[in-house]
């Protein structure tokens, strides 16, 4: 039977990012994005995108920054912009655009070519994506990697539980019965048939979809 999909508060939403919790929590995601390759795959998206010359990126939902500070590094006459509900962290390193604020406000009087998230969407509702599907008409590509909401990836979430902390625990299986099945995330968007979709299942737990406009 499919898992339903249902979004709940996660326990790191709710901290402030210097409790110990949050720290370690923010560590734990780290470890969890590095083992299911995310990062790699972002880098390679944006690879392909090369040929067509300059491309302005805006990561949404940039938490630590780790993932615009790789970009940065590998790319570093891209221009990028990371954007969060949180202020930029003190020690993130990369000369690089951040705003802080909520993205539906922001996304409207942003000028990118490229949306980027990560692990981010589906603390959104169904009306929610609606909503934000409305505002990336301006973009030529949209890459965003999600839990994918499976029994298989519940199992994994749980073998990680002696490798993480308290908050992780209770957060992993909520991101993930908040996650997304095939076909679901250009329904939920609302993308349209100008919109090439890809799709991909990695058996790490996550659904990778790339958005490319014809």
């Amino acid at each position: 039977m499919a898992i339903t999909r249902v979004v709940e508060s996660e326990l790191l939403d709710n901290l402030d990012p210097r409790d110990p919790e949050a720290i370690r929590s923010r560590k734990d995601l780290r470890l969890i994005n590095w083992l299911m390759g995310n990062q790699i795959w972002f880098l390679c998206c944006l690879r392909n995108l090369l040929p067509s010359g300059v491309v302005r990126l805006v990561e949404i939902g940039a938490g630590d920054g780790e993932l615009s500070a790789a970009i940065h590094r590998r790319y570093p006459s891209m221009p990028l912009t990371a954007m969060d509900l949180q202020s930029r962290p003190a020690d993130l390193r990369g000369e690089f655009s951040w705003i802080q604020g909520n993205l539906f406000d922001l996304l409207p009087r942003i000028s990118a070519d490229v949306l980027l998230g990560g692990m981010i969407i589906h603390h959104f509702s169904d009306n929610q994506l609606g909503m934000l599907g409305s505002r990336l008409n301006n973009f030529r590509a949209i890459f965003v990697c999600e839990p994918c909401r499976s029994r298989l990836s519940m199992l994994l979430a749980r073998l990680m539980w002696p490798l993480v902390g308290r908050v992780t625990r209770h957060d992993m299986p909520a991101s993930i019965r908040a996650g997304f099945r095939r076909g679901e995330l250009a329904r939920l968007l609302k993308l349209g048939p100008q919109w090439e979709i890809r799709e991909t299942i990695d058996w790490r737990g996550s659904i990778r979809f790339a958005a490319v406009r014809r």
